[in-house]
């Protein structure tokens, strides 16, 4: 721990918010990604109740939309109003403590966020490909009973980061009632679990796409369709790669910000937390709404496709005419 009279012969923290380096694009960015997302999932339920096709996969996905909505606020919200982006030495404690609160909101809403979104898919395969009493059946229903296990396993463990939990975001017990490599390890393994639970809704839908009585062109397609969710995985595996490298670096910013009584116990990634942190936790969950509602939208976007390429035709052929 750091000699508490060397720190208090540290500055202290500004007291006056200054926006003069304040950073909007990140706040940007995510609420664009929100916005696309949240169209992609309204228009795969318009698509289904329309169809009179709607299912608990659907509410499953209705579910995970007001997760993400929630998740994006947040995301938004600290960037405008924690100092997201300004240089360390200048955020004041206030927005310091901002900051540190929707880590913790973070910390428990990804779980159920992330957990929703794989009992959406798991249900979705259940419509597709169970059958009663199949070895996928079985292996579906498995995988539902572990997102409840996944679930309450990591909304228990970051509790116990500190004592009491308020201490997350009271820099003043901060520091002697927190346990932030506790909180690294926690993260770091929530992150790899939810990165293998991806990795297996990938390739557990291809054994029974390929065992599907259809034209091999349309079982090529079906599958690729599932791979499409790859891109939310890579985002999720790069989320998790920046983040243990970010845990492990030193300081490499600014030296005025070791002139700061914040500075021992501030972790050195928040100099780039938008880029490192924001983004990449806002990409993977946009990426994991659009691609499990693209199979529900093939219809409609093969129709819009077609109406395209019939119009192209059409102005190449009054084109040709008129010369």
């Amino acid at each position: 721990m750091a000699d508490p009279a060397a720190i208090f012969a540290l500055l202290p923290p500004p007291t006056t918010i200054i926006d003069i380096h304040k950073v909007y694009g990140i706040a940007l960015g995510c609420a664009f990604m929100c916005a696309v997302a949240s169209s992609f999932v309204l228009w795969r339920l318009y698509t289904r109740v329309k169809s009179r096709s709607f299912g608990l996969d659907d509410c499953g996905a209705v579910f995970a939309l007001l997760c993400y909505i929630a998740w994006s606020t947040m995301a938004v919200y600290t960037n405008l109003h924690a100092g997201v982006g300004k240089p360390m030495w200048g955020i004041t404690m206030g927005e310091f403590e901002v900051w540190f609160q929707v880590i913790v909101g973070y910390a428990f809403l990804y779980p159920i966020m992330s957990a929703a979104m794989r009992v959406s898919i798991l249900l979705f395969y259940h419509r597709l490909f169970a059958v009663r009493g199949s070895r996928f059946r079985l292996a579906n229903y498995a995988l539902m009973a572990m997102q409840v296990v996944y679930l309450v396993v990591f909304m228990i463990l970051p509790v116990f980061a500190c004592t009491p939990i308020y201490a997350a975001w009271t820099l003043s017990l901060y520091p002697s009632k927190c346990r932030f490599q506790y909180f690294e390890d926690i993260t770091t393994a929530l992150y790899g679990t939810s990165l293998g639970f991806d990795v297996i809704l990938i390739v557990i839908p291809l054994w029974p796409v390929s065992k599907l009585q259809i034209p091999l062109k349309q079982r090529a397609g079906i599958a690729f369709l599932f791979l499409v969710g790859t891109s939310a995985t890579t985002a999720a595996a790069y989320k998790l790669a920046i983040w243990v490298w970010n845990i492990n670096r030193p300081w490499t910013g600014d030296p005025i910000w070791l002139r700061y009584q914040l500075s021992p116990f501030i972790p050195a990634q928040f100099d780039s937390y938008g880029v490192t942190y924001w983004i990449p936790s806002q990409v993977e969950p946009t990426l994991a709404l659009i691609c499990t509602s693209l199979p529900a939208l093939k219809p409609m976007l093969v129709k819009i496709g077609r109406a395209i390429v019939a119009r192209s035709h059409k102005e190449q052929s009054s084109d040709i005419i008129m010369k």
